[in-house]
């Protein structure tokens, strides 16, 4: 068979056996941060022209960068803004051209390895199935916002590819033309992966990781070190220096989550969770939530942290010292590890994801793919008992890998039983039980949404959100009794934060404002607030943003001066500068501008007014126009 048949009848067996395995999600819903990072796509559909969707993309807050390439991906997407099935559609056909990426990274790989020809098509082709068909891929490949990773992975794979591509011609002795491809293939893939998403930034480490196991025994010119002081070492030391000089703020976020830096310095549990689903998938413990994962509060608390952790430092020791003699296998650990860099360090992220391990998992992939291919080879003079029991093993565990997807991706394209399964798997999740109870109301099943509710305050009775979601639910269903204003009133006063609870703070504020709530008036929603808003318990931020939504009610009620008292130490908290609390910054800022007008104080609005005007972005602006020009008119018209 030609090299360009079996590359064609590779890469479409790949698309058909990845399109089977990924078409039964492609009829689910939005989920979870869809809403959040892609809600603007709304406004799109009024406004589609270039330069909105060129606003959108750039407006992103996602993170520092912004992540502009995704959001414009999404933004030319914005006529399908209620139906989930188009952007699906994209995220699959993204990720078989990771994997076809994948495919002909193994085959440039196994050239430079000099392996024989059968084993190299079967290696290259069960190292992208394999990755192509884990089921930790699902919840990227299927949850529309994951786009961003993938995105990523594409370039970062791309720029591998063209990497390799270069590093042939320079084994070769081609060496100019091989710095210039090489010099692209860097630039181009850091500069459109990092716009992507920031995991992107690890392609200079991925290189590194490349050239010191796999590529060990290359031949490399002298000059090769000095190229790869300037395009492999220079980037990833300016990202170091730029997490030093930018660590305050890089760790704001702090005051979103319900635990702290120091919690971080023990990610080494979360990892090996990773690592050991990759190796034997646990369907069980597949879901988009893992809030219910224990953090480690010290070294021997819990006591396997501290194990889990000389666990890494053997293994990263053994890889070490057998890279040249093992160097799959360094290879494997290093990139896996290498992959985790920044989602696993000290970065206020939510502690546990399964699309972290996207391209992180490639490497163990390839280790497995190697030691099928080798097998045969290891066991030929083992009696026939012995191989026949290890090839159904393995045949059978790789076989898991599909089958395991496929289940997964028919949950994902039913949403009321993926919700239900979710918090069945997680009953200590909280996010779990709230997604599955949300899905019970959007299909008019209050009692059903109640029963999550009351396991959320069973499994956490010192949480806020548990009674606000009850309380949210009473204000929608008339058939569901409201608990008592006095008794939530107490328990805010006490209550701790946990992931998901700013959002039903404003759900239920905005139901109340909209007198959507008959259950709830102002003066009882402010007094639920009021408690809040001196809760020292709650995350900075969620103080803030109770303070804030105190505020807001406040307003309503034409209560001036507290309301500018309320939103004043929301702001000046800090907790809404917080990455990702750009919004709550500026309500509270408008809320102080409203106030000050209010109160007659004019010299105080000009001044609020020009603070908020130097803090909005392309995206913010018309939500404030009103109440902008309006100020503008009132202004000018004092002395």
């Amino acid at each position: 068979m030609s090299i360009r048949l079996y590359f064609l009848g590779t890469l479409v067996s790949l698309s058909l056996l990845g399109t089977l395995l990924y078409q039964p999600g492609l009829s689910g819903v939005f989920l979870f941060d869809d809403f959040v990072n892609l809600e603007g796509l709304a406004q799109l559909q009024q406004q589609n022209t270039l330069s909105a969707k060129i606003d959108f993309a750039l407006a992103g807050g996602a993170s520092q960068v912004g992540r502009p390439l995704s959001l414009f991906s999404f933004a030319l997407q914005a006529e399908h803004w209620s139906a989930p099935y188009p952007f699906k559609l994209v995220n699959l056909l993204l990720h078989l051209c990771n994997a076809a990426l994948v495919f002909i990274l193994i085959w440039q790989l196994s050239s430079l390895l000099k392996l024989p020809d059968t084993s190299r098509r079967f290696f290259a082709f069960l190292t992208a199935l394999l990755w192509l068909a884990h089921p930790l891929q699902v919840s990227t490949a299927l949850y529309v916002v994951q786009r961003m990773t993938e995105l990523a992975a594409f370039f970062t794979l791309a720029g591998l590819v063209l990497y390799l591509h270069a590093r042939l011609q320079l084994a070769q002795q081609n060496i100019q033309i091989a710095f210039v491809w090489m010099s692209v293939a860097i630039g181009l893939g850091l500069i459109l992966g990092v716009l992507s998403k920031e995991n992107a930034i690890l392609l200079p480490l991925y290189v590194l990781v490349l050239e010191f196991t796999l590529l060990q025994a290359v031949p490399r010119p002298k000059n090769w070190q000095l190229w790869a002081g300037i395009f492999l070492y220079l980037p990833l030391l300016l990202l170091v220096a730029w997490c030093v000089l930018r660590f305050e703020s890089l760790t704001q976020g702090y005051a979103l989550r319900d635990f702290t830096l120091r919690t971080l310095a023990y990610p080494t549990r979360v990892l090996l969770d990773y690592f050991s689903q990759i190796w034997l998938p646990r369907p069980s413990e597949l879901s988009l939530f893992h809030d219910d994962f224990s953090v480690s509060h010290g070294w021997l608390a819990p006591p396997q942290t501290l194990l889990v952790l000389l666990f890494w430092i053997v293994l990263l020791a053994v890889a070490a010292y057998w890279r040249k003699t093992a160097p799959i296998l360094a290879f494997a650990l290093f990139w896996f590890l290498g992959g985790h860099w920044l989602e696993a360090s000290f970065f206020p992220l939510m502690l546990h994801f399964e699309h972290r391990n996207y391209l992180p998992l490639f490497g163990i992939m390839l280790l497995i793919a190697w030691v099928v291919v080798h097998l045969p080879g290891w066991l030929a003079h083992s009696s026939q008992l012995l191989r026949y029991s290890l090839y159904s093993f393995v045949a059978l565990w790789l076989l898991s890998y599909p089958l395991f997807t496929y289940l997964e991706t028919q949950l994902w394209g039913q949403a009321i039983q993926q919700a239900v399964q979710w918090a069945e798997r997680k009953p200590a999740s909280v996010m779990a039980q709230a997604h599955a109870a949300q899905v019970m109301r959007d299909y008019q099943n209050p009692q059903a949404a109640l029963f999550y509710y009351q396991r959320m305050a069973q499994q956490h009775p010192e949480k806020t959100a548990p009674a606000a979601y009850q309380m949210l639910l009473s204000c929608a269903f008339s058939e569901i009794a409201p608990p008592s204003v006095d008794t939530v009133a107490t328990h805010f006063q006490q209550s701790r934060s946990q992931a998901g609870t700013d959002s039903v703070l404003n759900d239920l504020a905005q139901a109340v404002l909209r007198q959507e709530c008959p259950v709830l008036g102002l003066a009882e929603a402010s007094k639920l607030f009021a408690a809040l808003a001196q809760n020292t318990h709650l995350t900075r931020h969620d103080q803030a943003f109770a303070q804030l939504l105190y505020a807001r009610l406040l307003v309503a009620q034409e209560n001036y001066p507290q309301a500018l008292q309320a939103s004043t130490q929301a702001l000046e908290s800090g907790a809404l500068l917080s990455n990702g609390a750009a919004r709550n910054n500026l309500q509270a800022r408008a809320l102080r501008l409203h106030c000050w007008l209010a109160l007659k104080d004019y010299p105080q609005a000009k001044q609020e007014l020009a603070s908020l005007q130097a803090h909005l972005d392309a995206r913010s602006q018309p939500l404030y126009a009103n109440l902008i020009q309006a100020a503008q008119t009132e202004l000018s018209q004092q002395p």
